[in-house]
């Protein structure tokens, strides 16, 4: 029997990339957890996938999502004692010849999952005529996602590609899609059109962050932001907004907390959830962008996404000038309270670090930002006053 401490931890977590925030299952404390509803913001809510039910179907005997979870768990602890997952990433700087294994096994994939997985074969590929390669660009929220969104579309306006928002396109994808073109999805859940990342002429960017600054980043944010969901009436008793209710708790901690089992709580889900073995997919840490002041990870990123030598210097003068530490980094403050690394370090507390690994107890060595728990350990030594001598 699956432990109710840790089932509570994904049980009512909906695929669903729209609002996936409005379906964490303690923000919906109304609504039944055990059922895989899409939300009801979704254009899926209206019209889903025929695929995607057939699908359902065929795994209705094992979608115990808290049992699913416990295994996917218990299957990367025992595959990554021998193997850690931090030397899987293929950087920019050293790619490697052997794809890694994906984050996950799953004996009972997720709808959006599984359709990533439809086929054997890869789609036919369309012709490309500017780049050698269309690429698709996966980030999630507070990972980067403006950072990238204002580069790739500067360098789609530079080399002529055509430059395709995946939301803003969502249920009509295919007809958006014209070679060459450059598609950012700010979520990386592709749900029905997951069939674009399966194609031979598309290479892929996939962004993550360490979640404990997506946590302090997120919580920052939303506490002001004007984006229509945080101001929309959510399902509850009150019905009150997600920006008011986070703004409703007393303390910091408070809202952390809050956040953690929201709208970032989704997000590193969603990090987990990603398939990491593509070998089309070029797998980066937002931390080392932000670190490449001399933009040395930069040509070797471009070159695997198939741009081509006279198109990368391109690529280089529009990464400098949108780039967080370049010639806009004041601009993108109005979105990005500073976009620095390790901001938790500041902003965490013992209490809060407990919490984070409660919540999610692998994450940070999954995701090969910590090699095991210590950290917490010297987030406490710091903490304690210096004595006097």
């Amino acid at each position: 029997m699956p432990d109710p401490s840790r089932s509570s931890r994904t049980s009512g977590i909906v695929a669903c990339g729209a609002r996936r925030w409005h379906c964490s299952p303690r923000w919906a404390s109304t609504r039944p957890t055990s059922r895989r509803l899409p939300c009801r913001h979704h254009p899926r809510a209206q019209q889903a996938p025929p695929v995607a039910h057939s699908l359902v179907a065929m795994t209705s005997h094992c979608v115990d999502r808290s049992r699913d979870a416990t295994l996917n768990r218990a299957a990367v602890r025992s595959r990554s004692s021998s193997q850690p997952f931090a030397a899987h990433w293929r950087h920019a700087s050293s790619l490697r010849s052997e794809p890694p294994r994906g984050l996950r096994s799953r004996n009972c994939p997720r709808a959006h999952t599984a359709l990533a997985d439809l086929g054997s074969h890869p789609l036919p590929a369309q012709k490309v005529d500017t780049m050698k390669h269309n690429v698709v660009v996966a980030t999630h929220h507070k990972t980067g996602t403006v950072w990238m969104s204002t580069v790739f579309k500067s360098i789609a306006r530079e080399l002529g590609a055509n430059y395709v928002d995946f939301w803003s396109h969502y249920g009509r994808l295919e007809r958006a899609l014209k070679p060459p073109f450059i598609l950012l999805n700010h979520d990386s859940t592709f749900l029905q059109h997951a069939d674009v990342l399966r194609r031979q002429d598309v290479r892929i960017l996939h962004l993550i962050r360490d979640p404990r600054d997506v946590l302090i980043s997120a919580t920052h944010y939303h506490r002001t932001a004007n984006e229509p969901w945080l101001h929309e009436k959510t399902p509850g008793n009150d019905g009150a907004p997600y920006q008011q209710k986070l703004n409703a708790r007393a303390t910091p901690h408070e809202q952390y907390l809050f956040e953690l089992e929201n709208s970032t709580g989704s997000t590193i889900e969603a990090m987990l959830d990603w398939q990491y073995d593509r070998p089309t997919c070029l797998e980066m840490r937002y931390e080392d962008l932000w670190r490449d002041r001399s933009m040395a990870l930069w040509p070797r990123l471009v070159a695997f996404l198939g741009f081509e030598e006279s198109e990368q210097e391109v690529c280089r003068t529009c990464f400098w000038q949108h780039s967080l530490f370049g010639a806009a980094g004041q601009a993108n403050r109005r979105h990005a309270r500073s976009g620095e690394v390790a901001q938790w370090k500041r902003e965490f507390t013992q209490e809060l670090a407990l919490a984070f690994v409660y919540r999610f107890p692998d994450v940070l060595q999954l995701l090969g930002y910590e090699a095991d728990d210590r950290w917490i350990e010297e987030l406490a030594e710091a903490a304690k006053p210096a004595s006097a001598d």
